[in-house]
């Protein structure tokens, strides 16, 4: 039984971030979360104090 309405050819991948190799997915994780820290730094009171000794390292 399939959830899809329809017979698919080939891989059964939903897109292309289900085909990233482990170490690519991890990269794009992080670089996720950095961005979202540096948001909530810049935008929230609160975790503009907790976050105050963080920086961002490259």
């Amino acid at each position: 039984m399939t959830i899809f309405p329809f017979e698919r050819d080939g891989p059964n991948f939903f897109d292309a971030l289900e085909t990233r190799s482990p170490e690519q997915r991890e990269i794009e994780q992080f670089e996720l979360l950095v961005a979202q820290l540096q948001h909530a730094k810049e935008h929230s009171v609160a975790y503009s104090a907790l976050l105050r000794m963080w920086t961002r390292r490259r």
